[in-house]
């Protein structure tokens, strides 16, 4: 019986050792996991709403360009409601799509980004402070405060951006050859 345990604790300890590695991974992995997870439920919406607005954009400015240009005055109010219409469609269509795309996206993209790039104990601190009730009161005010800040740098450099722009219409106007008043 002694025998038998001198050569099952070696043989155990060997086991252990060799599974450490593949169960630190897999700890790891569910950190990783986790921390997109958040990601994705902090981050989902805007990234949906910009993805939309970027595929659609171009639509809206050839649209509203041919609209004008084809499109008698009186007609142009009625031609641009539906083409309105239709383009709710498509952007509600389109959030759709991506929005089913968001987490299997995100765990393909970021879990080996953050399985590389980061330790266990960064993704801990992170997924720590994430969930913790002052990231959520910061987040609360993500758009208050992006706000605030847009509106002040609006505030201070409103007068150099005006100028710039008048310079920009002066030169315009001296390129084209016409009023650049409409």
């Amino acid at each position: 019986m002694k025998q038998l345990g001198k050569t099952l604790l070696p043989l155990a300890l060997t086991l252990a050792l060799a599974c450490t590695p593949a169960l630190a991974q897999q700890s790891k992995q569910a950190l990783a996991t986790r921390l997109v997870q958040l990601q994705v439920q902090l981050d989902g919406d805007a990234m949906t709403e910009q993805l939309a607005a970027t595929a659609i954009g171009p639509l809206v400015a050839k649209w509203s360009q041919r609209v004008q240009e084809s499109v008698p005055a009186d007609k142009q109010r009625d031609v641009t409601q539906k083409l309105d219409a239709e383009l709710e469609k498509l952007g509600n269509a389109t959030e759709q799509a991506i929005q089913g795309q968001l987490k299997p996206a995100a765990e393909a993209a970021l879990v080996p980004l953050y399985m590389q790039r980061l330790t266990e104990d960064d993704m801990k601190a992170v997924i720590a402070y994430l969930e913790s009730p002052a990231s959520e009161k910061f987040q609360s005010l993500s758009r208050e405060s992006t706000e605030a800040w847009a509106q002040k740098i609006v505030d201070i450099s409103e007068a150099q951006v005006k100028s710039r722009v008048d310079a920009f219409e002066a030169a315009a106007i001296g390129i084209v050859g016409v009023s650049g008043k409409q």
